[in-house]
């Protein structure tokens, strides 16, 4: 099992327990893809692309994605909520210790990140990024089909991004994502996140096919 090790549940009464303590859930909801699904018209070939487990030796390339494609948020985000660089090496090993992280390598030079994290009942999409030259090309999209590969023992996966990331909430909804009738809910219940970060934000979910 990756991520939390808590013990999944589907029933009625677990899903009305979904708040629990601050301890069991993820920190941020932030999902940055902005690339078209692998069949799209618009996306060439990715003949040289590898998506791979990141190391401790990816860390630097990771970060460098991450806060690279993190400043898009600018444009949609309120300047106290906006900050760079996004990740630091200290949040990299925080969040590590809860999630897998994988990477997309197109070429030879890692291009895209995402991670994955177990919170009870359901698996989280988890910081995924993708350097602005390289999206709308399929990676992002070929992670994110990675990802729910590798998901085991849950029955739905969650995406959370900003309300204004159309970019996220595009590459979302033409995978099967479908925005959830109650993002603060799944927010609260399943993310630690601030007050104001939880205002901007939206839930996705989608659910996996029975393995």
């Amino acid at each position: 099992m990756l991520g939390n090790d808590a013990t999944p549940s589907t029933s009625k009464e677990d899903y009305r327990e979904e708040v629990q303590s601050v301890s069991q859930r993820a920190t941020i909801p932030l999902i940055l893809v902005g690339s078209h699904r692998p069949n799209s018209t618009k996306a060439p070939r990715l003949t040289e692309l590898l998506i791979r487990s990141l190391t401790v030796n990816d860390v630097a390339a990771a970060l460098a994605v991450i806060n690279t494609a993190a400043r898009w948020c600018s444009e949609f985000l309120p300047h106290a909520e906006f900050r760079d660089p996004e990740m630091t090496s200290a949040d990299w090993n925080a969040e590590s210790l809860r999630m897998k992280w994988f990477g997309a390598n197109l070429d030879g030079r890692l291009t895209g990140v995402i991670g994955l994290e177990y919170v009870r009942d359901v698996a989280l999409v988890r910081h995924a990024y993708v350097l602005p030259e390289h999206q709308r090309q399929g990676v992002g999209s070929h992670l994110l089909d990675h990802v729910e590969r590798e998901v085991q023992g849950v029955p739905r996966i969650l995406a959370g991004t900003y309300a204004g990331n159309y970019k996220a909430r595009h590459v979302l909804e033409k995978a099967g994502y479908h925005l959830h009738v109650d993002s603060e809910a799944m927010l609260r219940a399943y993310y630690r996140i601030s007050e104001d970060r939880l205002r901007s934000s939206v839930v996705y979910a989608k659910l996996l096919n029975a393995t």
